[in-house]
């Protein structure tokens, strides 16, 4: 599952903002890098599967 967020601007916390508990510090750009981040390690994670499973099937025959 992916859930997109889109954000207009910037999300900053200011210092009266630090205590308060779920701010959410992300801005645009952290949130694109975690999104990519997860994303390729999800197409590794599939990849290396599939190369598991091609291994295999080479050993077996």
């Amino acid at each position: 599952m992916f859930i997109m967020i889109s954000l207009k601007e910037p999300l900053e916390i200011g210092p009266q903002n630090r205590s308060l508990e779920g701010q959410i510090s992300f801005r645009r750009e952290d949130l694109f890098l975690r999104s990519l981040e997860l994303h390729l390690l999800k197409f590794f994670n599939v990849l290396s599967s599939n190369l598991l499973k091609l291994n295999e099937n080479i050993l077996d025959t």
